[in-house]
């Protein structure tokens, strides 16, 4: 059965909401680790932590929603199956990129100078990612509407304020946080 015309648009405004929240925790998010990383001298015990704090999260979220659990049965059984290929399961190393990179970047670019990397990265990534399609997404072709679409957004983003980025660009000189 398909969902209601109204009902999809309320979902569908309810996931724009929360991919908006996302993208402004993600800001806060590599501050965080930024200053941690700095804090401790070491961006990947800050990446370390950060991490170790999602994994408890999510470790809670699991034993409460039984619809999760049957889930996670079910990944790995059709993992065993060779119904979803593996390395769908290996996703999450972007992210723990994208954690280690905020603890050893954004202290020495910058909160604003690191996001315009990660949107510019996001947004070719992602044109690429439809014009090839992934898995079961079925490839789109790259319109003249989604490369105006990208351009707009990375024009956005660079459009933060002139004092932002130079502040950024200024905060180089500074010390790096080490890996080690």
């Amino acid at each position: 059965m398909t969902a209601s015309p109204n009902r999809s648009a309320w979902r569908t405004a309810l996931a724009v909401l929360v991919a908006v929240s996302c993208g402004a925790g993600m800001a806060g998010q590599a501050r965080v680790n930024g200053e941690l990383s700095r804090s401790l001298d070491n961006g990947v015990l800050a990446a370390l932590i950060s991490f170790s704090i999602g994994l408890i999260v999510v470790t809670i979220a699991l034993v409460f929603s039984r619809a999760s659990q049957r889930g996670l049965v079910t990944v790995f059984r059709e993992i065993r199956a060779g119904s979803i290929p593996w390395y769908f399961t290996i996703g999450g190393t972007a992210g723990a990129f994208l954690v280690l990179s905020q603890g050893l970047v954004a202290a020495v670019l910058g909160v604003a100078l690191f996001s315009i990397g990660v949107v510019a990265g996001q947004t070719l990534s992602a044109l690429v990612i439809d014009r090839r399609g992934l898995g079961s997404m079925a490839a789109r072709p790259i319109t003249a509407l989604r490369i105006v679409g990208a351009v707009l957004a990375l024009i956005a983003r660079l459009g933060a304020p002139p004092q932002v980025l130079v502040s950024s660009l200024s905060s180089r000189s500074s010390s790096p946080a080490r890996a080690s």
